[in-house]
């Protein structure tokens, strides 16, 4: 360069020289000799001039150029000052390393070197998370590729320090032998995402179907008629059946409407030639809806409230019956439909499905008057008789037969309220049961009749007052006497006033008291397996009671067991028991202690193994620390026969994938069972 300019001050030197008068450039104070027009000298003097015009517009005359650019090159005439950014040939990025491999969901990842790298080759050993990198600094730039065999997520603003972050609106997952660039902004203090994804992430490989599809040259629906064949088609319809707007997709998304021809759904069709053939149908359905009442001739419905066919006849609605609701035609109602009925008439039967009609005569029930029939002409009159009605009968009084022909009173009375009777009463055929009321004095005598159903049981005689009432063997009540004292055994008196009740194993003579089998057990009874629910130990409560607890991890292997010898004076088999837990909560964190209880019985002589009943479930909610909590579970059947005598072994197991959600802390304090059955 400095040569160049050489050359043009001893060019601009000669030619001064030779003519004597120099004019010069406003912005290189170039020296412009005089010339004559159209010659070697004249052209010269143009193109400084076009160097000068150039320099006045972002030129330079020197190899010096501000920081951040370098000289490259003089571009049509003018030298070029070129930002360092601008490169003009490769770049080498050499600063990559390979970290030991990420075997954890990573904060803040800073591996060694990573303060000198540009290129971070990453693996892992499954499906890792990359939260954020350190070493942030403005501009800076990584490159960040996946050479293991999992994929790496980079996570968007969670977890490592703000600082250290990825700010890239979503995760953005780097599968095996993909890569990405991430830049660190630091207005935002914030890693960010510079490119998408590479290595087929980003990109669509070549494939002879896109091909075909980019060489379309047509509008319409793109249709894939062959393999790696394209081509478009506009959707088309059959006229008054089905129409298409806009079928190609050009103007706008495709609609299809049906013709005058075609059935909708939504709205009345009228068909106007031929018949609908359903003959293959299943069924054929009509409209359903609640209250329906259609009144326009020939339309029908179905009412869903009445249950029933209806149909519209001019304007009205017409109810169409069950057959249940429709008396079956038959001979005898056509002989009755025949019948054209008169005033009075009363129909009658001459003969299997035939009818006539006989006309009532007026016969107002005065004078004896009655009603005759004649079987054999079927004519009503009206006859009288010659005494003028019943004779012989009192008011009040029920009437009996005097005599096959006549009437008399009897001795029952009816006021209206009530029927009395005018003398004894025989209920019954022999033997009868007879009412004898000769003993009663001058004034009535009522029973009262108890509320109770039961035999009535006659006495003996009188009854004396604080004796005893007792029933003999024929069912007589007697008198007991006096109410004896002392123990009830087998030898007292048939009264158990005053007695005492003694089993025959406390002294008694053979009386036998059953109660149903009951036995409950403190924590420090019961057996704990010993590893996840642990042995019992002394605790104390909430600075109150102390006594032995233990607690059981949320595990399916949680066990603890009990056991006790049956009474040997039970009476038959022991079925079912039901077991009450009781535990003490030690937080208020609102969790369940959850779990089964299941038995077995083992008489004397017979073998004890793993063979259990079905488990009963019980599941306590518990609140509040220091609460006691209780329940119950519904009957457990033990394994094998739990006679007198045998032995019942039970155990509870924690339900460890299911109801129990207790985290190893409640107490348990006890364990009560009692026989059901």
């Amino acid at each position: 360069m400095r040569k160049f300019f050489t050359f043009v001050i001893c060019f601009l030197a000669l030619a001064t020289y030779a003519h004597g008068q120099t004019t010069y450039t406003p912005n290189l104070n170039l020296a412009l000799p005089l010339a004559e027009p159209n010659t070697w000298g004249s052209q010269y003097n143009n193109n400084f001039s076009i160097l000068d015009n150039a320099v006045g517009s972002g030129g330079t005359t020197d190899t010096t150029c501000s920081t951040g650019s370098v000289f490259t090159a003089i571009a049509g005439g003018v030298p070029t000052c070129t930002p360092i950014s601008v490169l003009a040939q490769s770049l080498s990025l050499t600063g990559d390393i390979t970290p030991p491999q990420i075997v954890a969901n990573t904060n803040d990842y800073s591996p060694t070197g990573l303060s000198t790298a540009s290129v971070l080759r990453l693996s892992t050993d499954a499906s890792r998370n990359l939260t954020g990198i350190a070493g942030g600094s403005d501009g800076r730039t990584l490159i960040l590729y996946n050479v293991g065999s999992f994929n790496i997520v980079l996570k968007n603003l969670t977890t490592s320090a703000a600082n250290n972050q990825f700010s890239i609106n979503a995760d953005i997952t780097i599968a095996p032998n993909q890569g990405i660039i991430v830049q660190y902004d630091s207005t935002a203090s914030k890693w960010r995402a510079a490119s998408g994804i590479s290595g087929g992430g980003a990109g669509q490989a070549a494939d002879n179907d896109l091909t075909a599809i980019s060489a379309l040259s047509t509008t319409g629906i793109a249709t894939r008629t062959a393999t790696d064949t394209w081509t478009t088609r506009t959707l088309q319809g059959t006229a008054n059946r089905v129409t298409v707007t806009n079928g190609d997709g050009v103007s706008g998304n495709p609609i299809f409407n049906l013709g005058s021809l075609a059935v909708q759904t939504d709205q009345s069709n009228t068909w106007t030639l031929g018949d609908q053939d359903c003959s293959a149908c299943t069924s054929f359905k009509i409209p359903i809806a609640t209250g329906a009442s259609p009144t326009i001739s020939g339309r029908i419905a179905y009412d869903s409230t009445a249950n029933r066919y209806k149909f519209g006849v001019n304007g009205s609605t017409i109810t169409i019956p069950t057959l249940a609701e429709i008396q079956p035609l038959n001979s005898n109602l056509t002989a009755l439909a025949a019948l054209t009925g008169s005033n009075n008439g009363l129909p009658f039967f001459t003969g299997a499905g035939a009818m006539s009609q006989s006309i009532l005569p007026s016969c107002p029930d005065s004078g004896g008057n009655h009603l005759n029939f004649d079987t054999t002409t079927h004519i009503w009159t009206c006859g009288t008789s010659s005494s003028g009605g019943i004779s012989g009968l009192s008011t009040g009084k029920i009437p009996k037969a005097a005599s096959a022909t006549s009437l008399a009173d009897s001795i029952l009375s009816d006021s209206g309220s009530a029927i009395t009777v005018g003398g004894g009463l025989v209920v019954g055929s022999s033997p009868f049961l007879i009412f004898d009321t000769s003993g009663i004095a001058s004034t009535d005598k009522t029973w009262t009749v108890m509320n109770f159903s039961g035999t009535i049981r006659p006495s003996t005689g009188a009854f004396t007052a604080g004796h005893v009432i007792t029933v003999d063997a024929n069912g007589l009540l007697v008198d007991g006497g006096v109410a004896g004292s002392g123990t009830w055994t087998d030898s007292s008196t048939s009264t158990g006033t005053n007695k005492t009740l003694r089993d025959a194993l406390a002294g008694g003579t053979g009386n036998a008291i059953w109660t149903p089998v009951r036995a409950s057990w403190d924590a420090g009874s019961l057996t704990p397996d010993g590893t996840n629910c642990a042995d019992p130990t002394r605790q104390t409560i909430n600075s109150g009671p102390t006594l032995y607890a233990f607690s059981c991890a949320d595990s399916n292997s949680s066990t603890f067991d009990g056991h006790l010898t049956l009474p040997i004076t039970m009476a038959g088999n022991l079925a079912t028991v039901k077991f009450r837990l009781t535990v003490n909560d030690v937080d208020s964190a609102s969790q369940v202690f959850g779990g089964g209880f299941k038995a077995m019985c083992r008489a004397s002589g017979t073998t004890v193994d793993g063979t259990w009943g079905t488990a009963q479930t019980v599941a306590i909610t518990m609140t509040t620390a220091n609460n006691d909590y209780s329940a119950t579970t519904a009957a457990v059947t033990p394994n094998g026969t739990c006679s007198a005598g045998s032995e019942l072994f039970w155990r509870f197991t924690v339900d460890g994938t299911g109801t129990n959600t207790d985290d190893g802390d409640a107490r348990v304090i006890s364990v009560m069972m009692e026989q059901q059955s």
